[in-house]
């Protein structure tokens, strides 16, 4: 792409700013990508589908394998041997030699071995990594998995990771302007007077048996937004505020899928394995009861934060159904309060209905898991109550005995 240093128009020279390269990059990709041409690769992958880049996402980086490893055998081993045997297992090396530990993926590229310290984003390091804080965080564990099956629950917990997602949204035909080898660019407009392209690589979408297409996006992913006419309104938008755009413009409803719900099947998970194998009480018992207090009043708060948009959004509706009633002091009450909650009048109803629809689904179903993780942790509580009981029971016969 060859442009003027000079601008025809004010007979100024180019501004070069820090994001300018990367406006020009997306322009030049889009021409290229429309004409077939080759693309200047800034990242070296080529996804067919959302499901090939989530299992790249989970491989490219060799820190965030190694952390994901570790912690895996943290919460899986019974002590520093069984740690590195199994560390074998899922072919990563370990070097405790130094003054901090070195970590190598054996399945993986990785040419230089990455220290302890650098698998964290934690400010000031605490050694959690070394041996020292491996040897301290195992004695908590009482029982753990056999290394013949470590490997499979490993992969298991992979998988799961691999299908995860946080929103779903419905891509309508008359939305696509163009579909490429790389993807799909989307007409959109943002704001007022502010339309062009965005566009949606094919990491993110599944095609359907019937050849509509599924948008798959956590609400941290980041989107380039293209204004045809004027680049300085060029600029990123999240993956919530997309699926948002999108679902406003089609009539649709994406559907979010709680995060909290795999966190809580982990959790599950984890105590019932301590169960199946009569482990009650311990470090290891105590602090997955303490995950699970806090994921239970994390969730009770973002419940309440659902009923208040719920009940926001009933408010709203019922506001603009007065505003287009018959009764005329009705009509400017209502027209009153909604330029109080700065709502435009002409706001979609049928729109708002099928996002409160979605909240209620939404809200249901984190009641429901709610409900059900609940009672799982008061049957753990109740078999923990029955065995300090028996052990109690056991201590005072043996000092009987004694006597």
């Amino acid at each position: 792409m060859i442009f003027n240093a000079i601008n025809l128009e004010t007979h100024k020279k180019f501004r070069w700013t820090k994001s300018t390269k990367k406006v020009y990059e997306h322009i030049s990709d889009k021409h290229a990508d429309y004409a077939g041409a080759k693309i200047i690769e800034h990242d070296k992958s080529n996804f067919k589908n959302f499901t090939d880049y989530q299992i790249y996402n989970r491989e490219k980086s060799f820190k965030r394998e190694i952390k994901k490893r570790v912690d895996f055998l943290l919460a899986n081993s019974k002590d520093q041997y069984d740690f590195v045997l199994k560390s074998r297992a899922l072919k990563l090396d370990i070097d405790f030699s130094g003054k901090y530990a070195k970590y190598k993926l054996l399945d993986e590229p990785q040419l230089r071995p990455t220290r302890s310290r650098s698998i964290t984003k934690l400010k000031k390091y605490d050694g959690r990594y070394d041996s020292a804080g491996i040897m301290e965080r195992l004695k908590d564990n009482i029982v753990v998995p056999d290394l013949e099956n470590i490997k499979q629950i490993f992969d298991s917990q992979n998988q799961a990771e691999v299908n995860d997602f946080e929103l779903n949204a419905k891509i309508e035909p008359w939305q696509i302007d163009k579909k490429t080898n790389h993807g799909i660019y989307i007409d959109m407009e943002y704001g007022t007077g502010n339309s062009g392209l965005i566009f949606i690589h094919n990491k993110f979408l599944e095609k359907n048996n019937d050849g509509t297409l599924e948008l798959f996006v956590k609400e941290k992913d980041y989107f380039y937004f293209m204004n045809g006419q004027k680049s300085q309104f060029n600029k990123y938008l999240t993956g919530k505020t997309l699926v948002n755009q999108l679902s406003y413009f089609n009539q649709t409803i994406p559907v979010r899928k709680p995060r909290e719900l795999r966190m809580i099947d982990d959790l599950v998970s984890a105590l019932n394995f301590l169960s199946d194998n009569q482990v009650t009480n311990g470090e290891q018992f105590e602090l997955l009861a303490s995950k699970f207090d806090d994921m239970i009043a994390e969730i009770k708060s973002q419940l309440v934060t659902a009923e208040d948009k719920i009940i926001q959004l009933n408010l709203v509706l019922k506001t603009l159904s007065g505003a287009s009633s018959t009764d005329e002091i009705t009509k400017s009450k209502a027209k009153e309060k909604l330029q109080q909650m700065n709502i435009d009048p002409d706001t979609s109803v049928d729109l708002l209905e099928k996002q409160a629809e979605a909240l209620v689904i939404e809200k249901n179903i984190i009641e429901d898991k709610l409900s059900e993780v609940i009672n799982d942790l008061r049957l753990y509580e109740n078999i923990k109550h029955t065995s300090d009981k028996e052990r109690e029971n056991d201590t005072v016969r043996n000092n009987e005995v004694k006597r």
